[in-house]
């Protein structure tokens, strides 16, 4: 067991499924825009977390309007066939917000599913004030451990001699990605991971603990079964 550094490493990995794990937040983005504030909107590529004992996420709208707009809404798409393009997706649902300037708090739940959903915040005008896509519903696992639980990519001695160790020539060493299949690697979300303003996105087992979006080799594989099975 490695403890050569003081620190202790989390590995945060969310992955689409409906298993009944006790763990539920709230965190959605806050911001603003020409047409006002919002206190709660989900990103792109983000899962929400589902609510403890049931099948879904509450996915909160909330802010105010500033500037003047009729018949605002929230329009909710499923990409029903799976294909990632929402120019043919289904729409499921429409909330409606009224006429701005008002302050809006809608919610709507979100099935925990293997499909992508986009939310599109709409004005009478068919312009989309704000649009976040490929969102899901899931799950939030932890890998908590230290400086070896980073299970960071594998990395070969120098063939030049003592000093620090080199990439692998290629990913042969490194297949969770692989193993996990596009198909199930898809649902593997994480939140930020390196050392830049963290974002929302595909997990990669082929990054180094400091890089955006790394869940690291043995992430990928739990990530991986669990939206297999």
């Amino acid at each position: 067991m490695s403890s050569k550094s003081t620190y202790q490493k989390i590995r945060l990995i969310l992955c689409c499924c409906t298993l009944f794990l006790h763990f539920y937040s709230s965190a959605q983005n806050s911001g603003s825009d020409w047409w006002g504030t919002y206190d709660s909107f989900p990103s792109s590529n983000q899962l929400m977390p589902r609510k403890p004992g049931t099948t879904y996420a509450v996915v909160k709208f909330k802010g105010n309007f500033t500037a003047s707009q009729s018949n605002v809404r929230i329009l909710v798409y499923k990409d029903s066939d799976g294909d990632g393009n929402f120019s043919g997706s289904e729409l499921v649902e429409t909330l409606p917000i009224g006429n701005a300037p008002i302050a809006f708090n809608v919610s709507y739940n979100l099935t925990a599913e293997l499909y992508n959903y986009d939310f599109k915040l709409a004005f009478a005008t068919s312009s989309f004030a704000m649009d976040r896509f490929n969102v899901v519903a899931g799950d939030a696992y932890f890998i908590a451990g230290q400086s070896n639980a980073e299970a960071k990519p594998v990395a070969e001695p120098d063939p030049d001699g003592p000093g620090p160790l080199q990439p692998p020539p290629s990913l042969d060493l490194n297949q969770a990605n692989n193993e996990a299949g596009t198909f199930n690697r898809k649902w593997v979300r994480t939140y930020g991971g390196g050392t830049n303003s963290p974002v929302w996105g595909l997990g990669d087992a082929n990054k180094n603990y400091n890089e955006e979006l790394n869940v690291g080799q043995f992430g990928m594989r739990i990530a991986a079964r669990i939206v297999s099975e």
